[in-house]
């Protein structure tokens, strides 16, 4: 039942809140509903609740990779890409290569400044092709980091765009990624569906994600913000409950 939420929380945020929320209700030191707690409030811009459920899920799970893993996207969403960081490296020590801990690793040490350092990651850890979501991401990264615009374009098949426009988070991270290789028409492109699917979390797109920066005065993408702005004001500026 979890893993349905998390999965339709990909496609509405808010109704994945509800119900997993609900699910803590009932069994409080949950892991796998702390972890997808954390995503889903991300999504929709309640950092400060993202923040506790992260927290706790330290105090409950501390040892799991993925959990840690976890708990770092939460800082790293916030704006704490140091603090992020640190809890990466954490999570890597204990996973195995090509991981999700290694893409999540590359990904923050590549939003933390420390570009060579991701991609001697990611041509270490992800030399195969694509196959699922965290090695997509990875190669997606590579490519934006390398200024691959055709090595970006070739690694977005049919079926992962298929997948990623029903995925709020992951064409968020196309988002980001085609901003970071300069493809503002792409970035814009890809912006517009999780805004369209629900995405709320302001500070981020206004603040914290470097990538976007150069974009922040740009008109297109500024009325994008202020959509989702509006909305995150509309729910109390992320605090109150979807």
């Amino acid at each position: 039942v979890l893993g349905f939420l998390y999965q339709e929380g990909l496609r509405d945020p808010r109704l994945s809140v509800h119900h997993l929320e609900r699910s803590l209700e009932v069994k409080p030191d949950d892991p796998h509903a702390l972890t997808w707690l954390v995503i889903a409030l991300s999504l929709v811009g309640r950092n400060e609740e993202m923040s506790a459920a992260g927290d706790r899920l330290m105090e409950v799970d501390p040892l799991t990779p993925m959990s840690r893993a976890v708990a770092g996207y939460a800082r790293q969403v916030r704006g704490d890409l140091l603090g992020a960081l640190a809890d990466m490296e954490l999570a890597y020590r204990g996973s195995p290569k090509g991981s999700p801990a290694s893409a999540f690793l590359a990904l923050s040490l590549a939003l933390a400044g420390r570009r060579d350092e991701s991609l001697a990651l990611l041509r270490d850890d992800f030399s195969s092709a694509a196959e699922d979501t965290h090695s997509f991401i990875a190669h997606m990264l590579r490519a934006a980091l390398e200024g691959d615009e055709e090595g970006m374009r070739r690694i977005m098949t049919d079926d992962l765009r298929a997948k990623a426009e029903r995925d709020l988070q992951l064409s968020f991270y196309i988002t980001t990624f085609s901003a970071l290789a300069g493809l503002r028409g792409e970035s814009l492109g890809w912006l517009r569906k999780p805004v369209e699917g629900g995405f709320g979390n302001y500070p981020w797109l206004a603040e914290h994600d470097p990538w976007l920066s150069p974009y922040r005065d740009d008109p297109e993408f500024s009325s994008l913000f202020e959509e989702v702005k509006e909305a995150w004001e509309s729910r109390g500026r992320g605090v109150e409950s979807a």
